[in-house]
């Protein structure tokens, strides 16, 4: 059988607990536009960084198109080092444990799938020792659609570990990452690490459901 890959979103699956993109992007937006609290009533779950940037420039009445701006991406990365610096919030429970069991397997191959910017992700992971697991994936700066850059992801992955996979499972904790893997006709792995319950993601009917990663041996035992 041909391995699977794993695919997985960054905030709320693999750390949570703090909000420091939330803190760089109103600094950078401070900066560069004069206003102050951007991100005050934008619902972001599961949104990649550049539509975030856009509807808050819709909030504030500027234009979207400048949600791709290289200088706020820049300042909103630079921002963003201090924060999570500060506040690099906690890994989900057992995530690391299960990445360690399925690092080098040959049954599996890991990358990510996140709505952050690509340098983002990395600056996110790096306090937690986590990058390691995760040699290539989709990101945010790839494309403001979820689906699509889980896609890239795949197709990344594919060329990274020099051979297609079997089945894809995305790993994801909102009704965000539920949508982008149907519409790449992927399965769906959700934990409720982030801010949306049990009951509210069983709704979208994922193909396993669990708290966190800490029943390591019944995921693995799901997965097959």
């Amino acid at each position: 059988m041909r391995p699977t890959l794993l695919l997985f979103d960054l905030d709320g699956t693999l750390v949570r607990g703090t909000r420091a993109g939330e803190r760089a992007i109103d600094r950078a937006f401070l900066d560069l536009y004069g206003r102050p609290q951007a991100t005050d009533g934008i619902d972001w779950r599961g949104k990649p960084d550049p539509r975030i940037f856009a509807e808050a420039l819709e909030h504030l009445g500027l234009d979207p198109d400048h949600a791709n701006n290289p200088v706020l991406w820049a300042r909103y990365l630079r921002y963003l080092r201090e924060e999570i610096a500060r506040d690099p919030g906690e890994v989900v429970p057992g995530v690391t444990g299960f990445l360690e069991r399925l690092a080098g397997n040959p049954a599996f191959g890991l990358a990510l799938g996140t709505g952050n910017l690509a340098e983002g992700a990395r600056i996110k992971l790096e306090p937690h020792g986590l990058n390691r697991f995760f040699p290539t994936g989709g990101f945010g700066s790839d494309s403001d659609w979820r689906p699509a850059l889980i896609r890239l992801g795949i197709h990344r992955a594919q060329d990274h570990y020099g051979h297609p996979f079997g089945r894809v499972v995305v790993v994801g904790d909102t009704p965000l990452d539920i949508a982008a893997a149907r519409e790449n006709a992927a399965q769906v792995l959700a934990v409720a690490g982030g801010s949306y319950t049990l009951a509210e993601l069983a709704a979208h009917d994922p193909d396993w459901l669990f708290p966190d990663f800490t029943p390591v041996e019944e995921i693995l035992a799901g997965l097959g």
